[in-house]
């Protein structure tokens, strides 16, 4: 088990946060420097492999357990060459979010 999971959670938090990508996690730790505040951050995923943590590594990490695998929507004029013309587009599904998965490189 992983020091941050919590099996039993509270049952009151005075914030809950969603996703546990590079804002959310941001977020959750500076609200938890606050004593009185009860923090509950929520990821679909789980925590980092270890190999996240070489970014030459981010193609492994891609359309893995690790990501939404999410694709584009067929495209018309493009993407001739990639099936039913669609492109990956990689989503953090991981404690870390998309940076995690994407050479570590924070996007907006």
């Amino acid at each position: 088990t992983s020091a941050g999971v919590i099996y039993r959670p509270d049952p009151v938090y005075d914030f809950i946060i969603v996703g546990g990508g590079t804002a959310g996690s941001v977020l959750a730790a500076r609200l938890s420097e606050k004593e009185n505040f009860r923090v509950l951050l929520v990821e679909a995923g789980g925590e980092e492999p270890w190999l996240a943590g070489i970014p030459l590594a981010a193609p492994l990490l891609q359309r893995s357990r690790y990501d939404w695998q999410y694709l584009t929507a067929p495209q018309k004029r493009s993407s001739e060459a990639l099936v039913d013309r669609q492109s990956a587009w990689p989503r953090g599904k991981v404690l870390g979010g998309s940076g995690t998965i994407n050479y570590n490189i924070h996007m907006f």
